[in-house]
């Protein structure tokens, strides 16, 4: 069973220096904190990966003999933790969640730079910002592995801004993928792909309204 290693959640590079000391305890100890909730998610997952389901089981192992319903708010990192069971075990697995998690957030704030016209310092900028962004690596810290979706929130806002610009099936259905994964990696994350959705669908009228003739 893996042991759980105390990590920070301060960092100065990328995901593996931020995870610091992840790479060379990925397989076989656990980082996180010890009162946080990192072991509990990890068994969340292990049992509905055992169970080859998708958004939760029915388990004996817990409540014996009558067993109790075990779910899951972030299918979308069943599949990464998977890998990591199959790889090296499951603290392995959990560790590819949060290495994936800063990694999604750091291509997609990048995403976001360059469809809003960043420089390329400032996209650099943007990919340094969201790998190292604070709210993920306190991931480390209270385990709840749903908020390692936030990336994808991004990335979604990315799709549909890139949509707008220039409004094509391809990209329509990445910006509905990247919803979709949104929703996928946890309600919180849906919900505020929502209200950054909302915003720019109700600001784009204006913002068309006030463009001359011949900016059309």
């Amino acid at each position: 069973q893996p042991t759980v290693a105390l990590g920070g959640g301060e960092g100065r590079g990328g995901p593996a220096i931020l995870l610091w000391p992840l790479p060379v305890a990925a397989p076989e100890r656990l980082l996180g904190a010890p009162n946080g909730e990192m072991v509990t998610h990890l068994w969340r997952l292990w049992a509905v990966w055992r169970a080859g389901a998708v958004y939760g089981a029915q388990t004996e192992m817990i409540l014996w003999p009558v067993g109790a319903e075990v779910t899951i708010v972030d299918p979308l990192h069943l599949p990464i933790f998977g890998l990591g069971l199959g790889l090296g075990g499951p603290a392995l697995g959990a560790h590819l969640i949060l290495w994936a998690g800063l990694t999604v957030a750091g291509l997609a704030s990048l995403a976001l730079a360059r469809v809003t016209g960043a420089s390329p310092a400032g996209q650099g900028l943007a990919l340094a910002l969201g790998v190292s962004c604070p709210g993920l690596l306190g991931v480390v810290s209270h385990g709840m592995t749903e908020s390692l979706g936030a990336g994808w929130v991004v990335a979604q806002l990315a799709a549909l801004l890139w949509h707008l610009e220039a409004p094509s099936w391809r990209r329509g259905l990445t910006f509905v993928v990247l919803l979709s994964a949104t929703a996928h990696a946890g309600p919180y994350n849906a919900l505020w792909a929502a209200i950054l959705d909302l915003a720019v669908a109700l600001s784009r009228p204006r913002a068309l309204h006030r463009r001359g003739p011949d900016d059309v």
